[in-house]
């Protein structure tokens, strides 16, 4: 990373074009205290400009889990580097703190670590050897979840997520049957009937298509002597 970051910007980032200053001294403030307070090692990078509103890329080696820098949002070129030994200590680590933004597994994409990573945490978004190009795409929208933040945009997702869609439903009257069966007054004979058809209706919980075929048969049999009933009532 160090070797990657000079090849970037030079061996002196803040005269680099490419290489963009804080955006007010009060972030450029925030960073230094992040940095300051974070119980890690600086191994790259930690100079600070505020009268440019420079933070030189910084590597932070193992900062303390509770400490501000892994609790809140950087907004900064400061990257927390914490080590682990397995994939279950790498799961644990994440899911003790706050739910992310967004997950990133670099590797073999059909490993099964990275399966684990994907489903045994919670997060925005899971992506494997890139990052933030979840946000390009139109098909799924960007967002976060739990302490990440709410609610999706991008794309159709953000097209739902700002408008007000309005639940219309459309269809004919009810017959007179049905609605004299679901008001009241709730006679022996309404109450056995909804309860028998509430038992049926359960059954569709069952996945087998004999099963299903059944109660089909079923409810049209206990409709048609429902309404042979009423006929002759």
């Amino acid at each position: 990373m160090k070797v990657k970051i000079r090849r970037t910007f030079g061996d002196d980032p803040k005269g680099h074009p490419d290489m963009g200053k804080i955006i007010s001294d009060f972030h450029v403030k925030r960073l230094a205290k992040l940095i300051e307070t974070s119980g890690g090692q600086v191994v790259y990078g930690g100079k600070i400009n505020e009268e440019i509103k420079y933070i030189e890329p910084t590597i932070l080696f193992n900062p303390k889990l509770d400490s501000d820098i892994m609790k809140e949002e950087i907004f900064g070129p400061i990257m927390p580097i914490i080590p682990f030994k397995s994939i279950d200590q790498a799961i644990a680590i994440i899911k003790d703190q706050d739910k992310p933004l967004a997950v990133y597994y670099y590797g073999n994409q059909n490993a099964r670590n990275c399966g684990r990573l994907n489903f045994e945490t919670s997060s925005g978004a899971f992506q494997t050897n890139e990052c933030f190009m979840q946000l390009v795409s139109q098909y799924q929208g960007f967002g976060g979840v739990g302490g990440s933040g709410y609610g999706r945009y991008g794309g159709w997702e953000g097209y739902k997520q700002f408008s007000n869609r309005k639940g219309v439903l459309i269809k004919p009257a009810t017959p007179k049957l049905l609605r004299d069966l679901a008001l009241p007054p709730f006679t022996d004979d309404k109450i056995n009937f909804l309860g028998r058809f509430l038992t049926i209706a359960a059954l569709y919980n069952q996945s087998d298509a004999w099963a299903i075929m059944k109660v089909v048969f079923a409810v049209l049999s206990i409709l048609t002597a429902y309404l042979l009933y009423a006929w002759y009532m």
